[in-house]
């Protein structure tokens, strides 16, 4: 669990305290619930359950990639975010002036957010032969990957992009990433469940998804932290998109090769480029970990 964040804002002290074992996900978390007084015998660093998610739909996952011609190891999955999820229109909930301060949040970062993954996904579909499939985490991500990717992206692109309009389930969703050739995201669960199985994955991050992006620093994934937030470059895209074009770039000839055999401290190496990326909650960014993604 994560201590500390919004959504518990600090009531569950005595949750926890009353609890005989606790598990945090993130070091911020398990030290601020040693900071205020939480008395729980048994309070250790715990990894994010999702990396150990092992449930799986093959048989609807492949129905999906055969309706919309996509084949195993040949495209990539881009999962979109806001900044703040809007529980309002997922529960069908009138918006109070919470709601409406972080509604407006949203648009007012949306494009500023959403611009570097259409960056990548055009340099993507122009400088390889894989497609790209925008997908879901929760059910407010449909529209929001129509609206802010989809119908934004060049004429010559669209075409080679898969839109997912229908909500779907843990095990389908993991099945189709496990045939992915990677992913980059906003979000956080997915990518996690990616790494978990084997499967390249970039997050990119900001402030309001809270502390649980500490966690990648945490299990030896991340090299630091900055105190600035994800914010695009001069080259038109942030640091892991225009790595991304990078990576792509030098290495496009390679894609379609064997995995690597060889392993080191970290890991089997990646069957790209021996790396991946990912961007700690507060903007960090740095090569790490090799992995080779498990066959299918």
């Amino acid at each position: 669990m994560t201590h500390g964040s919004f959504c518990t804002g600090g009531r569950d002290k005595d949750i926890l305290s009353g609890a005989k074992f606790a598990f945090f996900r993130d070091s911020v978390s398990l030290e601020k619930a040693k900071a205020d007084g939480v008395t729980c015998p048994v309070m250790e660093f715990g990894p994010d359950g999702a990396f150990a998610c092992d449930v799986r739909d093959d048989a609807q996952a492949t129905a999906f990639l055969q309706a919309n011609a996509l084949e195993a190891g040949k495209f990539l999955c881009c999962i979109p975010r806001l900044r703040w999820t809007p529980y309002w229109e997922i529960r069908g909930t009138p918006m109070d002036a919470r709601a409406n301060q972080r509604h407006a949040r949203n648009e007012a970062m949306a494009e500023h957010d959403h611009a570097p993954l259409r960056d990548a996904i055009i340099a993507v579909v122009r400088e390889t032969s894989l497609k790209v499939l925008v997908c879901p985490e929760d059910m407010s991500q449909m529209a929001v990957g129509k609206r802010w990717i989809v119908d934004k992206l060049p004429a010559d692109v669209r075409g080679r992009v898969v839109w997912r309009e229908k909500f779907w389930l843990t095990d389908e969703a993991l099945s189709t990433y496990l045939r992915s050739a990677g992913m980059f995201a906003l979000e956080m669960h997915s990518p996690i469940m990616c790494i978990g199985n084997g499967v390249p994955a970039i997050v990119c991050r900001f402030a309001e998804q809270t502390s649980k992006g500490v966690i990648w620093r945490d299990i030896g994934l991340a090299s630091g932290c900055s105190t600035s937030t994800m914010r695009r470059r001069s080259r038109g895209s942030c640091p892991p998109c225009w790595r991304w074009r990078k990576i792509l770039k030098r290495r496009r000839r390679r894609w379609r090769r064997r995995a690597h055999s060889s392993s080191n401290a970290n890991g089997k190496q990646c069957r790209w480029c021996g790396e991946a990326w990912w961007v700690d909650h507060q903007g960090s960014h740095a090569p790490h970990a090799r992995l080779n993604r498990p066959r299918i």
